[in-house]
């Protein structure tokens, strides 16, 4: 049989060799280390799949399909991580969320004075900027104020 490949139910035949199942599973999880590639076992809840479906990071056919939640939940923590989404450490009142944030909204923080134009692609500068004007705004909008009262950096 050299030079031939046949496969039964447990064991694939190339050349002289024997290769079972098993040891082809050894084989992969080798790789898959060698490549820093980890399998983790993830046990959720309906809510979870409903949410992903909801946040549009799963199709509603694919609820049930483990690939496919699988490549979702992958999709969001690669984003969390481009992100640099830390644990919420403050109270539990606290609300975190993503957003996208225009070009146009990081030049016009750096036109109010908010943020310097030398860190306008400094994600963390971006993001302290924001939340600096976001609660000026809040501010701004509580006490009644006008237009003339957002330039305070």
């Amino acid at each position: 049989m050299t030079g031939t490949e046949e496969q039964d139910e447990d064991a694939t035949v190339t050349g002289d060799a024997r290769i079972t199942s098993g040891a082809e599973r050894m084989r992969r999880a080798r790789d898959r280390r060698r490549q820093g590639n980890v399998i983790v076992n993830l046990e959720l809840g309906p809510n979870m799949t409903t949410d992903l479906v909801a946040l549009g990071w799963l199709a509603e056919p694919d609820h049930a399909d483990k690939g496919a939640i699988a490549r979702a939940l992958t999709g969001l923590v690669e984003r969390a991580v481009q992100s640099r989404v830390t644990p919420p450490t403050g109270s539990h009142a606290q609300l975190g969320f993503f957003c996208t944030i225009q070009r146009s909204t990081i030049e016009t923080l750096v036109s109010f004075g908010w943020l310097p134009a030398d860190q306008q692609d400094d994600l963390g500068a971006i993001a302290k900027a924001f939340r600096r004007f976001a609660g000026r705004a809040l501010a701004v909008a509580r006490n009644g104020g006008g237009p003339g009262q957002w330039y305070f950096p």
